[in-house]
């Protein structure tokens, strides 16, 4: 009766490792896939974040032609423009969002990648014990 068992244990091992395994291997490809994806637009869109430093140049240019034009002796040295940035709600959120899904989607990652050493010692587990072994796993 135990060999009927190991050979119909064995079959149903073999099913399911299969089946584990190829599904993992897809989640692995499309984490990949999807992180690359992500990371383009959390670059994209954490520019937003920042002040633009251009448009502060170029405005304080603008308060130094207006105090050479008046030919006023007492120039009032204007504050920096980038001390009034702050980024809108909006792009706050959808960085937060862009950054969370970043995360759940490297932390899915890991975790399929521990489920895959989890069955390849499954396996060698399996292999490597006897009959009663096996019965009782």
């Amino acid at each position: 009766i135990w060999s009927i068992y190991l050979d119909e244990a064995a079959d149903f091992d073999a099913n399911m490792l299969a089946e584990w395994w190829d599904t993992i291997d897809v989640l692995l490809v499309f984490a990949g896939l999807f992180s690359m994806v992500l990371t383009t637009f959390v670059v994209q869109t954490s520019q937003n974040m920042q002040p633009d430093y251009n448009e502060a140049s170029m405005l304080l240019l603008f308060e130094i032609l207006k105090a050479t034009a008046l030919n006023s002796s007492c120039i009032s040295i204007p504050s920096s423009p980038t001390d009034f940035f702050s980024p809108s709600c909006s792009n706050e959120w959808l960085n937060s969002l862009w950054f969370m899904s970043l995360t759940l989607s490297l932390i899915m990652a890991l975790v399929a990648v521990l489920v895959k050493q989890w069955l390849h010692q499954y396996i060698a587990v399996i292999s490597d014990s006897s009959a009663r072994n096996c019965a009782r796993i």
